[in-house]
């Protein structure tokens, strides 16, 4: 077969067209992989974007649900504690306040003794009222302050602690008394009292033998605090006054020593001395109030203790 150079030519160009052609599909298949491999790494990534935004978002969502319910029972148990602690102040303040022997023979030698002046038409009865048990309110329990009475005169309001007690009462004792009382200047330096200041409190003998003595100097303070609160709420024109009442039991042994000179607190030792204060100045003294303005002072302390 003989083959002339154009036909040699035209193998020739065919061979490089095939070439070419398989030199353009192999370039377009590189392209087309590469740019499919960039593809697959786009999306590779967007994937890995994607779960990473979501496992953080998730934690965040966790993280936000753990710190608000957290926070939730935090305020829970802020505010179940706040109603605990509020229970159990008006539980104490309730303990505080019961109606003890004390107030209660207070109260018939009080009752009674008004009751005596009005059948005798010394008094009438709008011009004495005798209120047991009160209480003057706080916004907090332990601040409420619980009055044994209170009596209301047209010479003056008072308020009266009633103490029911057997055995010694020492009332404004300080170094002056030593002589006569030497077992004081022990129990002065023993409970570190200044010599010089008054102190009141009740020895009590018990029936083993022992000896318990009941300070009173906190009760005669807080009786005074209590005064003046009373007047502040009841914005009353003159001072209420305070009174320490030692009402004795029937018992042979019983001592009332008063020597104090406080004059802001109003010290009677016993029924007769209570009656013959009451007797005293309900009649001789200077009017303060009017029976009206006792009968308003009277509903306002009832509205306080509903």
């Amino acid at each position: 077969m003989n083959i002339n150079m154009n036909d040699f030519d035209m193998i020739h160009w065919i061979m490089f067209g095939l070439a070419l052609l398989l030199l353009i599909l192999l370039v377009f298949f590189i392209v087309k992989m590469i740019k499919a491999n960039k593809q697959y790494k786009e999306l590779q990534q967007a994937r890995d974007d994607r779960e990473k935004k979501l496992t953080s978002d998730y934690e965040k969502r966790i993280e936000t649900e753990r710190v608000d319910g957290k926070k939730k029972f935090s305020e829970q148990q802020s505010k179940y504690d706040a109603i605990v602690d509020d229970q159990s102040s008006q539980i104490s303040s309730l303990k505080q306040f019961t109606y003890g022997k004390s107030q209660y023979l207070t109260d018939i030698t009080l009752l009674s003794f008004r009751d005596k002046l009005i059948d005798q038409e010394r008094i009438r009865p709008e011009d004495m009222h005798v209120l047991a048990n009160v209480l003057i309110p706080s916004k907090n329990y332990k601040q409420t302050k619980q009055v044994d009475h209170v009596i209301l005169t047209r010479t003056g309001i008072y308020i009266v602690d009633s103490n029911y007690f057997s055995g010694h009462v020492y009332h404004g004792m300080n170094e002056q008394q030593f002589d006569q009382f030497p077992f004081l200047e022990g129990v002065y330096d023993a409970l570190g009292y200044d010599h010089k200041d008054e102190y009141s409190f009740i020895v009590e003998p018990k029936d083993n033998g022992e000896v318990v003595m009941h300070p009173l100097d906190h009760q005669i303070q807080d009786l005074k605090v209590t005064a003046e609160k009373i007047r502040n709420i009841l914005k009353l024109q003159y001072p209420v006054k305070t009174i320490m009442f030692y009402n004795e039991q029937e018992t042979k042994r019983n001592v009332s020593i008063n020597y104090s000179t406080d004059k802001d607190v109003i010290v009677l030792m016993g029924k007769p001395e209570l009656e013959e204060y009451f007797e005293k100045h309900v009649f001789h003294g200077r009017f303060e109030y009017t029976v009206e303005e006792l009968e308003q002072i009277k509903q306002q302390l009832l509205e306080m203790n509903p």
